[in-house]
């Protein structure tokens, strides 16, 4: 649970970003690991029902990595460090303090605002897509 990681401080932060061909397209769009001082991570993901999936994972487990080892029409996922990249790059290094769900109208979980110190990271699914 996310409750687990609250007081633990962000240390490294994966996305995944589809390559169409040499393109890595949108950067602030994609799923999201986000490792924590423990070495368990947060991981962020759009599902199918366009709601969000959210799992806390055990140090080491790259099993998340499993459903987007695909290529289609040329293109693929291609993972790559975002911890310098906005909105992360200001809270590497902080320790989280407070999180939050945020509903759709159907009262479904499309999203989560994570607090580091004064610092509010919303996560929040645009198509299906975890942007920031």
């Amino acid at each position: 649970m996310v409750e687990d990681l609250l007081g633990r401080s962000l240390v490294a932060v994966e996305r995944l970003s589809w390559d169409s061909v040499g393109d890595l397209g949108r950067r602030d769009r994609g799923p999201a690991r986000l490792v924590f001082d423990t070495g368990h991570a947060l991981v962020l993901s759009g599902t199918t029902a366009w709601t969000l999936d959210l799992q806390v994972i055990e140090p080491g487990d790259d099993s998340w990595l499993g459903g987007y080892d695909y290529e289609l029409d040329g293109g693929r996922w291609v993972l790559r460090d975002a911890a310098l990249e906005p909105p992360f790059a200001d809270v590497l290094g902080t320790k989280l303090t407070a999180w939050q769900p945020v509903f759709d109208e159907m009262n479904e979980v499309i999203g989560i605002r994570l607090v580091f110190g004064e610092t509010e990271v919303p996560l929040i699914l645009d198509g299906g897509e975890v942007t920031t």
